[in-house]
């Protein structure tokens, strides 16, 4: 019975309504039914604040964790003991908080405590559309603080124009926002802390954590160099030492091989995947905008464009 659960495994789609929420998804993914207001999306994710269940296949119903708990965690983790990314879609009209992410915790070399360091592809930019990554060159860490308490945050912010394609990284302890008029795919360690610095002046009652964000903050850190998908057919986007991500635009069948789970999204055309469970071959369709867990117990993907595709392979390191 076990085995005949060892299959990709595509989660109910978990929308979340956010104040900076945009349209863009909408307009570019017709076949995205989320309520009017959503930000986000979550697409792949086990933790606290999120742990959705699989739509269909004979693991219908079921949690990764789970699904865990009843293959064991080296068949659907490989090395990793419990699922270390997460994966959503992000749509703004309005920009997000400038805000930070802590770094992992260690003891004694062991991780007691994930960080959250993300990237961002961009599926579509507005005219002038911007994410602010670290600090400009020549502010100091007290004039940084100062503009934050006094709501001018773009005086001191780096500032980087961004288009359709271009990968971002940021690392955990990079102060950081993402700019209006923007959709894209968020991947992350699977970890939800954010300690908010400026909400750029917007009213309401969204909690500010000045005290906890100079505690997780290094302001020396310099942006990453932004990779673009649109550059080559096989793109490595960005690599660090928690996850790989990888972007493929393909006509033609490929295959993958892994012996650690990967996370697998569409973007664009529809693609079938084939795969083998002891002797008997199976195959499922993936269709934009769609995100799917490849299982390590599966070991070989054939993928099978039915169309140009579009897909961003994602893996834990």
């Amino acid at each position: 019975m076990a085995q005949s659960l060892l299959h990709p495994w595509i989660f109910e789609r978990t929308p979340v309504a956010k104040p900076w929420a945009g349209h863009a998804l909408a307009r570019l993914y017709p076949a995205l039914k989320v309520p009017y207001g959503t930000g986000e999306c979550v697409e792949i994710a086990d933790n606290e604040d999120f742990s959705p269940v699989v739509t269909s296949g004979p693991a219908a119903g079921q949690t990764i964790n789970a699904l865990a708990k009843e293959l064991g965690t080296k068949e659907v983790f490989g090395k990793h003991k419990s699922l270390p990314l997460m994966l959503k879609l992000i749509d703004t009209a309005a920009p997000l908080s400038v805000q930070v992410h802590p770094g992992d915790q260690d003891k004694n070399g062991k991780i007691v405590s994930r960080g959250k360091t993300e990237a961002w592809l961009i599926l579509e930019a507005s005219h002038g559309a911007s994410i602010w990554q670290g600090m400009k060159t020549g502010v100091s860490n007290s004039e940084f603080w100062t503009a934050m308490r006094s709501n001018q945050p773009d005086a001191v912010l780096n500032r980087r124009e961004v288009k359709r394609g271009d990968c971002l990284l940021s690392p955990a302890g990079m102060v950081h926002a993402i700019g209006a008029g923007i959709a894209l795919v968020e991947l992350q360690q699977n970890v939800n802390t954010t300690f908010r610095i400026n909400d750029w002046g917007r009213r309401g009652n969204r909690e500010l954590h000045l005290d906890e964000a100079k505690h997780s903050a290094r302001l020396e850190l310099a942006p990453p160099p932004v990779a673009n998908a649109l550059t080559a057919d096989d793109v490595e986007l960005c690599s660090s030492r928690h996850f790989v991500w990888r972007s493929i635009r393909a006509s033609q069948p490929l295959e993958l091989m892994f012996d650690s789970f990967r996370i697998l999204t569409c973007l664009e055309g529809k693609a079938e995947l084939t795969w083998r469970v002891g002797k008997a071959k199976e195959r499922m369709s993936l269709e934009a905008p769609s995100s799917v867990f490849l299982p390590a117990g599966l070991k070989i993907v054939k993928i099978e464009p039915e169309e140009q595709c579009w897909l961003l392979e994602a893996k834990a390191s």
